[in-house]
């Protein structure tokens, strides 16, 4: 499929750009796949998260951390922290996750004006069982494990903080 230009030689036919459809990730079929669009991201300056730019081997571990739970490359990289060393789901991937699978999680603060007494009550309902399931996570809480004042969020976002930590809280 080519066309003749006017000096005889072909020129190549470029195919029309489209818009619309469906929304659809980049999602890689092979480690080789994977690990050029982890070294493409990782140059992508700001449109990556800080930690992954310039780092292609840690980028293409969050891409398949992320893929092993269902998450696709970009969700993956905006949804996974490494924290103690540790990769893990933080923000509201958890959530999401936990919703796809059809159960519903909800949290709320007591005592929301009073930061020393304020605690986070999670409430998971299962979407199989139907099993409830509470947890809690007050800042006493976050003091004991020396996280209350700790420099990042916890400064910044204290009660989004305890609402994470109490939905992520394992079982006793």
């Amino acid at each position: 499929n080519q066309i003749a230009t006017t000096q005889g030689a072909a020129a190549p036919v470029k195919m029309p750009i489209k818009s619309g459809g469906a929304l659809a990730a980049l999602v890689p079929q092979s480690i080789d796949e994977a690990f050029r669009l982890a070294e493409a991201l990782s140059k992508a300056g700001n449109m990556v998260p800080q930690h992954y730019q310039g780092k292609p081997m840690e980028t293409m571990a969050a891409i398949m951390r992320g893929m092993e739970i269902g998450l696709n490359p970009m969700q993956a990289m905006n949804s996974i922290a490494v924290i103690n060393g540790r990769a893990s789901l933080w923000g509201d991937a958890l959530p999401a996750l936990m919703q796809r699978a059809g159960h519903h999680v909800d949290v709320e603060i007591e005592n929301e004006g009073t930061l020393e007494k304020a605690r986070a009550v999670a409430t998971l309902t299962r979407g199989d069982t139907g099993k409830v399931i509470v947890r809690t996570f007050s800042y006493a809480d976050a003091k004991r494990a020396g996280l209350a004042g700790k420099q990042g969020p916890w400064q910044q976002y204290p009660l989004r903080m305890l609402m994470n930590r109490a939905r992520a809280f394992p079982s006793a």
